[in-house]
């Protein structure tokens, strides 16, 4: 009387296939985390080209468009107590004068 049996011996299966697998996903995973410190540094720029775009509007607000305006709501004023213009064009220079004051503002 004989008996036969089988049964697999891990001798030979060395899991090369789920090794393979898990290289694959690795370097997915390595894949993403380079697209994302790309995107982070793409969004880190964008919003350092954004400051200093607002610093240079800043800048600009405060050399110039501040103190014009302000000296042509001052001329409206003075051309008005002297009688050269009605009070509809020193009150046009005066809105002006806050409008270009409310926009430096909402630019700050």
């Amino acid at each position: 009387m004989y008996l036969m049996g089988s049964f697999p011996v891990p001798l030979t299966d060395r899991q090369q296939g789920e090794l393979a697998r898990l290289k694959a996903t690795m370097h997915s995973f390595n894949l993403e985390l380079v697209s994302q410190e790309n995107i982070v540094r793409g969004q880190v720029a964008l919003a350092y080209r954004k400051v200093l775009n607002a610093r240079e509007n800043i800048r600009r607000y405060q050399d110039s468009v501040l103190d014009q305006s302000k000296k042509v709501a001052e001329l409206g004023r003075e051309s008005y107590k002297l009688g050269q213009t009605d009070i509809t064009s020193a009150l046009t220079a005066q809105q002006a004068n806050i409008q270009v004051r409310n926009l430096y503002l909402t630019k700050c």
